[in-house]
């Protein structure tokens, strides 16, 4: 797939990979702002804010974009050999600690989670090849959906998110409330006695749940969360499932489930307007809906665990949630293990 896939030096290319298969594309058949029904195969995104961007760090990607690719390709998920990377130069925070531990003194009135995000910025002497890292997720990130889009030369978007804004066949959806997490090397049962992070699960599970009642006829919520694993890391992970209502769409239910209180917080407008005041960068396609519609399913992935390749600089973008007995050591370091298989 990544052979045929940068074969061509056509733009924009997309790809979008589950552990059982890989769609990829080049090149643009049809193209629109929203997701166009009974248009299929089709790939998109859109912003994480619905405001203005900030900065012109995401000013080759669009604010929202949906395109049936003027040729794509569907095959078996398989998982290449691991390319080596040069090390980078050096590494630059935003916020950096002191920043990031005086935004969280300064409170958050009226929120009852909020999920802080960071920018690290890593420098390399060259220029590095979006066609090696896109295969080394492939390789690297096994039970995770991968996405990839490309709008030219240089530049990248892409990531391995374990989130799942939603699974859509026909009129069944599945979806997932994941929240709370711990490194792979410390027993899990920590996770699910930890008070802190099932305070800040049930707060996902509630925003779903309220959401989902709205257009579905009926809901199936997991009695106790499980553990998921996710590379390098666990989270607790609680299933919901229901049936919908009859003319729900996918824009539909884009709109209304993102973004979760796994990304955002609770209350959410609150939150989002907090979010967008306080962090010193423009988070633009990170923690936001990027979606494959194929006729009769749709997966619709949550953007995290995610990179923006520009030129011979590569941003990693990670969050974590705050709530009630959140410390800051605590919440950096949470932030410093999401990107840790990035730190090669």
């Amino acid at each position: 797939m990544i052979e045929w896939l940068f074969q061509e030096d056509v733009y924009p290319k997309f790809l979008f990979a589950t552990p059982q298969f890989t769609f990829g594309g080049y090149g643009i058949q049809h193209q629109s702002d929203t997701p166009s029904p009974n248009i299929f195969p089709q790939i998109g995104f859109q912003d994480f804010f619905p405001f203005e961007r900030k900065s012109d760090l995401w000013n080759t990607f669009p604010t929202s974009l949906w395109i049936q690719p003027a040729s794509y390709r569907i095959e078996s998920r398989v998982y290449p050999v691991i390319e080596p990377l040069e090390k980078p130069l050096n590494r630059t925070d935003l916020p950096d600690k002191a920043s990031y531990t005086k935004t969280v003194e300064n409170g958050f009135k009226g929120i009852e989670k909020i999920v802080l995000a960071r920018k690290t910025v890593l420098k390399f002497e060259n220029s590095l090849d979006a066609k090696r890292l896109i295969n080394n997720h492939l390789a690297i990130f096994r039970s995770q959906d991968i996405f990839f889009y490309m709008p030219q030369k240089g530049v990248a978007f892409m990531g391995a998110t374990p989130e799942r804004l939603f699974e859509r066949k026909k009129g069944h959806i599945l979806t997932a409330a994941i929240a709370g997490t711990l490194p792979i090397d410390q027993n899990p049962s920590i996770l699910l006695e930890s008070q802190k992070d099932k305070k800040e699960h049930q707060y996902v599970i509630n925003d779903l749940l309220e959401k989902l009642k709205t257009v579905c006829l009926e809901v199936h919520v997991d009695e106790h969360p499980s553990i998921l694993t996710s590379h390098h890391l666990y989270h607790l992970k609680t299933t919901i499932e229901g049936m919908l209502k009859p003319d729900v769409s996918d824009a539909d239910l884009i709109r209304l489930l993102h973004p979760t209180s796994a990304v955002a917080g609770y209350p959410k407008t609150t939150a989002l307007e907090k979010l967008y005041q306080v962090e010193p960068f423009d988070r633009g396609l990170y923690a936001a809906p990027f979606a494959l519609m194929l006729d009769g399913t749709t997966l619709a992935s949550v953007a995290i665990r995610s990179v923006l390749l520009k030129n011979e600089n590569l941003y990693l973008f990670a969050g974590s949630g705050l709530v009630e007995g959140s410390t800051t050591d605590q919440e950096w370091n949470e932030l410093d293990h999401k990107i840790s298989p990035y730190l090669w």
